[in-house]
């Protein structure tokens, strides 16, 4: 797995044919990160897509993290995702 993560430029479908069989795990501290964040910002979000069907135990495979927004201005968004360890933002 990537020790970073680009935000703009990554895609799930090339990630996915390089590691096919990614622990859920991964896609949950994903979640649980981007959380932590939006959460501190005081942001509102939810869990949407594949993740949050796959944690209501759903047998379905699936890794995609989707997350709703609450609408705010991108300046406040971008603000709390800019660069830090983890994760790269242009």
């Amino acid at each position: 797995m990537a020790s970073t993560y680009d935000l703009v430029n990554y895609d799930s479908d090339e990630e996915r044919e390089k590691h096919p069989n990614v622990p859920f795990a991964n896609p949950k501290s994903a979640a649980l990160f981007m959380a932590g964040l939006l959460e501190g910002a005081r942001f509102i979000y939810g869990l949407m897509g594949e993740l949050a069907v796959a944690f209501l135990r759903s047998t379905r495979v699936s890794w995609g993290v989707d997350m709703a927004l609450a609408p705010r201005k991108w300046r406040d968004i971008w603000k709390i995702m800019e660069a830090g360890p983890g994760y790269a933002v242009p």
